[in-house]
């Protein structure tokens, strides 16, 4: 047992070697050696029992060590942080994008990966978990106790690139709405998101899910812009908008995934790359199988899927290489299509170069009401109109009332020869008649207010007769009384 135990230690490590010599050549310039697959990532907890410093989040740390052949431009310039949320609102494990994370920290970055175990569903609060990340930021900047103690434990050669103390930010699916509500949550708290050195979003997803059930978005699915502006990359899969084979909606619809986000962008240096013929979940390793994999068309072809992944480990180390050292050779890397792999998006352009320096602006512009204020509008104009129709009909049911001269009879025995009256219940001030019982021979006067009596009776026994009134405009009215 321990001897097959070793064997595939070694071969795990003769594989990861064999793909970054492969990778290097593709897509970057540096070769770091990062410990032991079978040792890393550093883990915080776990998943399911997080500890209390960095709860609901269980934080795996992957990071270079020494340099091994070439360094790279972070040599120089320092190791950036990037923060990293995994799929489906953390849910999925870190460890289901270990050769993607160990792949960035070979290239000189530094990844702070986070997931949690709250348990994904239409309720979820995003705002609530882009706020728990702040332990875990504040763990980056601690040198204590935290990110910079660990890479001298680990031996790393080198220092972190954080000027201005700015990481960047990113994830995968609704890992990225995760990361991005943090951003916001910086400007909404301070004002300012200086922090924050760029986003990199993988199939991102806004929402609180898929069906569009929750309610929870950073941008309207009817459109709207960022909050903030950052350099973003956006890299997403043509599969991602399609349904999987059990659900009838897809895991990133167009009106919340990849194109939602690069139209909601509020920055000129935003590159959105799509690729063809892959889904959501075929960024993953490989073998990896989740409880959505029904739920999110895949490109069934383990080919494509590995040319897939290295693209997109590819595209994030060169957007952060041009966004650390301001070289547009970096993003051309993220123009040209020399991954072989088809690759389709009009909107990628030389403009989008642009203003590509790192850092993060708040600028709330272009924002609507949110959907929380919007929804006790609604409650509170649908309150205000049940009440102002039910005035409206009391009002012209009385002036029907006062108007048509209706009356409600209550019938009281009262007498021996005259043995009713009458009176009336509805409003007051409205003196609808007079009436005695003296004898077998009664007269009475009914009058109303607003109308003159046309005449007078007389009612000798029980015998029913009716008084006729006349209105100040001539017209004629006669009530149902009898008496």
């Amino acid at each position: 047992m321990r001897a097959s135990a070793t064997a595939l230690v070694a071969l795990l490590a003769a594989t990861l070697a064999t793909r970054l010599a492969r990778a290097q050549t593709e897509f970057g310039e540096g070769h770091w050696v990062i410990p032991d697959p079978s040792k890393e990532p550093i883990n915080y907890g776990t998943q399911s029992t997080p500890l209390q410093r960095f709860a609901p989040y269980h934080v795996a740390l992957y990071a270079p060590t020494t340099c091994e052949s070439q360094c790279g431009v972070f040599a120089s310039q320092g190791f950036p942080v990037l923060l990293f949320v995994t799929g489906f609102a953390g849910q999925l494990p870190v460890s289901d994008y270990d050769l993607s994370l160990q792949f960035l920290a070979s290239q000189g970055i530094v990844v702070v990966a986070v997931d949690e175990s709250i348990g994904l569903h239409v309720t979820e609060n995003y705002p609530d978990l882009g706020s728990a990340l702040a332990p875990v930021v504040a763990y980056i900047y601690d040198n204590a106790t935290g990110l910079p103690n660990d890479l001298r434990t680990l031996g790393t050669q080198g220092s972190l690139w954080l000027p201005g103390n700015q990481i960047f930010v990113g994830g995968h699916s609704s890992g990225c709405h995760i990361a991005l509500e943090y951003v916001q949550l910086l400007g909404l708290n301070t004002l300012q998101c200086g922090s924050v050195a760029g986003a990199i979003l993988w199939s991102p997803l806004d929402g609180e899910d898929p069906l569009g059930f929750g309610s929870q978005y950073l941008v309207s699915p009817t459109g709207g812009t960022l909050s903030f502006q950052t350099p973003g990359l956006i890299v997403s899969g043509s599969l991602d908008s399609v349904p999987g084979e059990v659900a009838g909606a897809a895991c990133a619809p167009v009106d919340q995934g990849a194109a939602h986000f690069y139209n909601a962008w509020n920055h000129d240096a935003v590159f959105w790359v799509e690729a063809v013929g892959v889904g959501h979940l075929d960024l993953l390793d490989p073998g990896v199988t989740t409880p959505y994999d029904g739920f999110c068309a895949t490109a069934n072809n383990s080919e494509l899927q590995t040319t897939y992944r290295e693209a997109v480990q590819g595209l994030t180390v060169a957007f952060m290489e041009g966004v650390v050292t301001q070289k547009s050779s970096y993003f051309s890397i993220i123009t040209n299509t020399l991954y072989g792999l088809p690759l389709t998006n009009p909107q990628i352009s030389t403009q989008n170069t642009i203003n590509s320096a790192a850092g993060c602006a708040w600028a709330p512009v272009g924002q609507g009401v949110s959907y929380e204020i919007q929804l006790g509008l609604i409650l509170f104009g649908a309150m205000y109109a049940v009440v102002f129709l039910a005035g409206l009909y009391c009002f012209f049911r009385r002036m029907d009332d006062d108007t048509l001269g209706r009356y409600v009879i209550a019938n009281e025995p009262i007498g021996v020869d005259h043995p009713k009256s009458f009176q009336t219940a509805l409003a007051p001030n409205m003196i609808t008649g007079t009436g005695t019982s003296l004898g077998p021979s009664v007269s009475q006067q009914l009058y109303h207010p607003g109308y003159t009596p046309s005449a007078s009776y007389q009612q000798s026994g029980s015998q029913p007769h009716s008084a006729q009134y006349q209105a100040g405009g001539g017209a004629s009215r006669v009530p149902s009384v009898q008496v």
